[in-house]
């Protein structure tokens, strides 16, 4: 069972649960598809503006935090994804949880 603490006044984000199928040990996708993700495990926050960073780059708008497991032995990545409505939001919820 999973669990999430609450606190009263802080935000809450919008919370997203992926899966990834057919990813090869090195991150890239066996059908093909563009992109690659991590292997081992990764904690991710967003950039500072926004989106990972890279300017023009619209692979992860907005401000987040993603957790992805480690790819299992037949391929699969799974994590999750908080997302909030603004890098205060964000804050704020890294320092009161």
């Amino acid at each position: 069972m999973q669990t999430m603490k609450v606190m009263r006044g802080s935000p809450q984000p919008e919370i997203s649960v992926y899966t990834h199928d057919h990813v090869k040990a090195d991150g890239t996708f066996e059908d093909g598809e563009l992109g690659a993700v991590h292997t081992e495990g990764n904690i991710s926050i967003s950039h500072p503006d926004g989106g990972c960073g890279m300017p023009g780059c619209e692979c992860s708008p907005g401000h987040w935090i993603s957790v992805a497991l480690p790819r299992t032995e037949d391929g699969v990545v799974r994590g999750v994804t908080f997302k909030f409505n603004s890098r205060e939001e964000l804050e704020e919820y890294l320092t009161r949880g």
